[in-house]
């Protein structure tokens, strides 16, 4: 079920910072996947992700959501750092998120 738009945080400012990476790092069984990916998503922008198999397209998003914790860095989804929220207070944040995988 979709939330409307008004019931996910940010979005009444075109301003607002929806997604942010700070200096990010991932790595998945000792390896890197990401390493020190900063970014940030404001209100009302799409994002595109495109890239070779294996480069960590994947893990970002898995990242964004909160599916896959950093080793490093950090990770703000509609202003909150998502490293410091239990589990029960992601899903009405994923509810405000669209991927396509």
């Amino acid at each position: 079920m979709d939330k409307p738009a008004e019931a996910c945080p940010g979005s009444s400012s075109q301003a607002a910072s929806v997604l942010r990476f700070e200096h990010v790092n991932v790595s998945l069984d000792d390896k890197p996947a990401l390493i020190d990916i900063s970014f940030d998503v404001k209100t009302g922008e799409t994002i595109v992700l495109f890239g070779a198999a294996g480069s960590g397209k994947t893990v970002l998003l898995k990242t964004a959501i909160g599916l896959i914790q950093p080793a490093g860095g950090r990770v703000c989804l509609f202003g909150r750092n998502i490293a410091e929220l239990p589990e029960e207070e992601l899903f009405p944040l994923r509810h405000c998120v669209g991927m396509l995988f």
